[in-house]
């Protein structure tokens, strides 16, 4: 005989409670209000509004961070049969936020994540396997990890893609690189168009390399990321690859020091 599934009988508010805070939430003076209603929609058994907060509180969206009330939140989104709630448990724990730092227990959470198919669960294990944090390290392991990850994550296709680049515990294929890293490069990921710039640009023996490097290189800056601001600045002020241009040379490392990239202020300064 199958057994019996139970049913909410606070369902429907529960719905429209949630329905609302969704919507309360996203005008900029009603946050307070849309936190209320998930308040109400956890005290009628909510195991989805528990982890909502957990969100809020943890990060503090518009309110004071509290993460100790993230982590009451956490555990009762647990029990209520919520395990998605795992993961953002794992980082608490991998934090060392309103917990011991354990990575242990935080990887103990993570797998249980993993058994709902929750594609972060597979990029922190993957994290874990390759640092060795909370087990061994074991770079095949994190492969594995990234490439059930990877279908959803861009992050994922970058680290896959640096691990075949660097090596990692892996043979090293620069083909299996450029690969991966456009995969994630071609969804916008500043961070893949530089590590592609870069293959490029070690190999810019043909005019197809050179353009490709200029290209991701280019794409990469545009997105505001630092080390690109300052390889295409370098690129201009030393007229590689491109045309010399001193203006905008300085110009992008001008904006790369506005973001804290250090490197980029001696090359300011050697323009004179």
């Amino acid at each position: 005989m199958d057994a019996a599934i139970t049913i909410n009988p606070n369902q429907q508010k529960i719905n429209d409670l949630r329905s609302r805070s969704m919507e309360l939430y996203n005008l900029s003076d009603r946050y307070s209000e849309a936190i209320d209603l998930l308040k109400q929609a956890s005290h009628l058994g909510c195991s989805e509004s528990p982890l909502d907060l957990a969100d809020i509180l943890t990060e503090g969206y518009f309110v004071e961070p509290d993460v100790q009330a993230a982590l009451k939140y956490l555990v009762l989104a647990i029990k209520r049969g919520n395990a998605f709630a795992y993961t953002p448990l794992a980082m608490l724990y991998a934090q060392g936020l309103g917990v011991e730092q354990c990575y242990s227990k935080a990887r103990n959470c993570l797998l249980k994540a993993a058994k709902t198919k929750d594609m972060d669960a597979y990029l922190y294990l993957g994290t874990f396997s390759e640092e060795g944090l909370g087990t061994p390290q074991d770079p095949q392991k994190a492969l594995t990890y990234y490439l059930k990850a990877a279908p959803y994550s861009d992050e994922a296709k970058l680290r896959i893609g640096r691990m075949f680049e660097q090596g990692k515990g892996l043979k090293r294929d620069l083909t299996k690189a450029v690969h991966w890293y456009r995969q994630a490069a071609e969804r916008d990921h500043p961070v893949a168009h530089y590590q592609l710039a870069k293959l490029y640009l070690h190999d810019h023996s043909s005019d197809k390399n050179k353009a490709q490097a200029i290209k991701w290189l280019e794409a990469s800056a545009q997105e505001g990321y630092p080390p690109a601001l300052n390889a295409l600045a370098t690129l201009h002020a030393k007229g590689e690859l491109v045309e010399r241009d001193v203006n905008k040379a300085r110009h992008l490392y001008q904006e790369a020091i506005e973001q804290g990239y250090e490197q980029a202020q001696l090359g300011l300064e050697q323009l004179g």
